[in-house]
């Protein structure tokens, strides 16, 4: 068996062929002869294939190895990608071609004024070369995309002058003519065929010589995994071929962790048994297969970082990817300086976690060999490793979500200096105050991504200090209805102990008035005795008078008769003086004691009074006090549930119902309308999470705008309205707009009662929520251009 010591692996792994590698490039012998006629025709051709076909091994390893091998033409050849900086890499590259009459150091600055001058500069450039008659121009532009990438951020600059199209003239211009013998090949993602309508005459260049990447037949992928190892006369199992095919099924895209797998199975072979026996299913297993293989090698290499270096790698690999429209993978590669900008480190930090994973037998970064200087571009090898690594894909996936809180923060900040729209609130600040402390992010971050990175900071400062001057106001009444409450209590105290002392008094003032009564009957009672005494005296005094009578009847009959006249005359008198005298002072005693009893007991009857007035007094202030305490609790849950629906989504929207409940059972103003939290939060949930935004109402929200109660819904389906006033019988239900020709744009709020909707053709609707009935759009009676067109 053949040794393998010092012997280089025959597989790149991730990484695309190079020119160098063509003996180990096998299975594309038709398409390689397919392209080089066309090239006979064509001066522009085009290499289009899904991500991962493999389009630049394609060309790297077999076209342009074909091409210098030729005889009848002598082909100089420039390699480039657009990169951040197209023009520049297009100067660079014929620079270095060294066939202009100008010192060196001087070369590319001379070729890049040639470029910029005029749409013939690239042929202008060439003809100064002074060309044989059989020498010929080969610009090969790999990874075309990254153009349509680097056009979208002049977009987002605002820039006047368009470098990606000056770009994309110089190509079309030195292969329309015949003059000078230049061509251009690319290679490109064909996913990303609908972008070149961005520029003029790149489709029909396009069309005329396309090559689109044919599907490999099953010999053709036998080829690819049997020809390296045979080339260098290494053994490998039929069987392993086999589970390698199956493995790969019919799938194209999957050829670069075909190649990784390889690299890492021929690793472990070359490491453990490679004098043993031939590679075979067994290696292939230990490696993790196809499914595995590269995400754990990946993960390998994040696990020798220490801390710090991981927050570094993961910052550095976002700013290297990017998802594009429908979800595409892009590759962004970045300088060295810039890099560090974005993932806020230091130089050597980023360098040593690009070593980790450009090291051999990795080639998960690019370049894969040479120093990293301050300009030097940093790229992931492959867009395959953002589909497998499921650690990148997570990052990646967060990163969108990073990118669309901030593109939306630029928004609001925008419309907010065109009096448009006002600061940030709860929970759209809370959250977006969450996002400023975990992503951390850099001016050179938002600056890629949006221009507006420092006008959104602002307007994100400026919405905190006023939320803080709102805390500030809320926490001086929150202070006053505490003292408020204090009062409340204290009054309640005070008017308890009155009632109490109320209370005792009466208790008193009946005593007394029972007691005056019972004196009252005591002195009726006595008088009643008295009289009883004066009656029988009077009887006494009767029978005396009588004996006496008696007596002198007999001794002197006539004058005893004429005294006994007399004396019972004076008896009359008396007795009409005495009944006289006992029944007034009978008559005024009653009175004064009936007067007593009555003062006594309408006294008692004011006490009464009083106390159950106090009674009913503390209660109402008791009743109100826990009202004012219910509803403090509930403002209190309900400001929590809007703070912490990120980080306790089911306890938040049960604490948000706990206190809608009290909102709406005593109709407290202005807290009335949050009796819809619950809904409200629902929808707050689904924008917080941007990549999951189906909401309760059916639909994917793109933007929530709030006025007078209303919430105007903008979605991928249309525009709709949800009412949050609790008096309507349909509150918190969705109610789709009608009317509306053609895809929504957007919509805005212009009064508190009126919104404007707009197409992406720029036609505009206005829309006015009847009280009943459903939501109809009608006509702008001017022809207004559509806001942010």
């Amino acid at each position: 068996m053949m040794a393998t010591d010092g012997i280089t692996n025959p597989f790149p792994g991730l990484r695309s062929f190079e020119s160098n590698e063509s003996d180990r490039f096998f299975g594309r012998d038709l398409q390689i002869q397919d392209i080089l006629s066309k090239l006979k025709d064509n001066r522009f051709i085009s290499v289009l294939g899904t991500s991962g076909s493999g389009k630049s091994s394609l060309v790297k390893g077999g076209v342009l190895p074909r091409l210098s091998k030729g005889k009848e033409e002598d082909w100089s050849i420039r390699l480039m990608r657009p990169e951040n900086q197209p023009l520049q890499n297009l100067a660079r590259q014929l620079a270095q071609m060294g066939k202009l009459d100008v010192p060196d150091e001087d070369a590319e600055e001379n070729i890049m004024a040639l470029l910029m001058r005029s749409r013939m500069g690239l042929v202008q450039v060439v003809e100064e070369m002074k060309l044989g008659a059989s020498d010929r121009v080969l610009m090969v532009v790999d990874q075309f995309e990254e153009l349509f990438r680097y056009r979208k951020e002049e977009r987002a600059q605002k820039s006047e002058d368009s470098l990606s199209a000056k770009f994309v003239n110089l190509l079309l211009e030195a292969t329309g003519q015949r003059k000078v013998p230049i061509y251009v090949m690319l290679t490109m993602r064909s996913d990303f065929l609908s972008d070149c309508t961005d520029f003029h005459g790149l489709p029909e260049a396009i069309n005329d010589g396309q090559y689109l990447i044919p599907r490999m037949t099953h010999t053709e992928l036998r080829q690819v995994i049997t020809g390296p190892m045979q080339q260098y006369g290494y053994p490998i199992s039929n069987v392993l071929v086999n589970r390698l095919l199956y493995d790969l099924g019919s799938s194209m895209d999957q050829l670069p962790i075909l190649q990784h797998a390889l690299m890492r199975t021929w690793d472990y072979w070359r490491q453990y048994e490679a004098n043993a026996e031939p590679m075979g299913i067994l290696h292939y297993e230990a490696i993790g297969t196809m499914s595995q293989a590269l995400s754990s090698h990946a993960d390998e290499a994040f696990h020798e970082l220490d801390e710090e270096h991981q927050r570094v790698c993961k910052r550095g690999f976002q700013a290297l990817t990017q998802i594009g429209k429908e979800g595409r993978g892009i590759r962004r590669p970045t300088p060295l300086w810039q890099l560090c900008d974005i993932a806020n480190a230091k130089p050597w930090e980023v360098v040593a976690v690009a070593e980790k994973f450009r090291m051999a037998g990795r080639a998960f970064m690019m370049p894969q060999t040479g120093a990293i200087t301050q300009d030097t571009m940093l790229d992931i090898s492959h867009e395959s490793l953002m589909r497998v690594w499921q650690r990148l894909i997570d990052w990646v996936e967060e990163e969108y979500d990073h990118v669309e809180i901030y593109l939306q923060l630029t928004k609001a900040a925008q419309q907010y200096q065109e009096n448009r729209a006002g600061l940030y609130r709860n929970p759209e600040l809370e959250f977006a105050l969450r996002w400023r402390r975990n992503q951390a992010a850099t001016e050179a971050w938002g600056q890629r991504y949006h221009p507006g990175y420092l006008l959104a900071m602002e307007y994100l400062e400026l919405s905190e200090r006023e939320a803080q001057r709102g805390l500030q106001l809320q926490e001086k009444r929150r202070r006053q209805r505490l003292r408020l409450i204090l009062s409340s209590a204290v009054l309640m105290c005070c008017a308890l102990v009155v009632s109490l002392v109320l209370w005792l008094q009466a208790s008193k003032n009946a005593t007394e008035a029972a007691k005056a009564q019972q004196d009252a009957e005591d002195s009726q009672q006595e008088a009643v005795t008295a009289l009883a005494r004066i009656e029988e005296e009077k009887e006494r005094a009767l029978s005396a008078t009588e004996l006496a009578r008696e007596a002198e009847r007999r001794a002197d009959s006539p004058r005893i008769l004429a005294e006994q006249s007399a004396g019972e005359a004076r008896l009359q008198r008396i007795r009409a003086i005495e009944n006289q005298t006992v029944a007034e002072a009978t008559k005024l005693q009653a009175l004064a004691l009936a007067d007593t009893a009555l003062q006594e007991r309408n006294r008692a009857q004011d006490q009464q009074q009083r106390a159950e007035i106090s009674e009913r007094e503390t209660n109402r202030l008791l009743t109100e006090a826990q009202i004012q305490v219910d509803i403090n609790q509930a403002d209190a849950r309900a400001t929590w549930a809007f703070s912490r629906v990120q980080d306790y989504p089911q306890q938040a929207l049960d604490s948000a119902l706990d206190a809608a409940e009290v909102f709406y059972q005593h109709q407290s103003l202005p807290l009335l309308q949050r009796n819809l939290l619950y809904q409200t939060l629902l929808i707050w949930w689904q924008r917080q999470h941007p990549r999951y935004r189906k909401s309760v109402l059916g639909y994917d929200v793109v933007e929530i705008q709030e006025r007078a109660n209303q919430l105007l819904i903008t979605s991928a389906n249309g525009v709709g309205l949800v009412r949050l006033s609790p008096c309507n019988a349909d509150m918190g239900r969705y109610a789709p707009v009608q009317g509306v020709q053609g895809q929504v744009g957007g919509a805005h709020w212009v009064t508190s009662n009126q919104a404007l909707v707009w197409t992406e053709r720029g036609a505009l609707y206005r829309v006015t929520p009847p009280a009943y009935g459903p939501l109809k759009a009608e006509p702008y009676p001017q022809p207004v251009a559509a806001p942010g067109s």
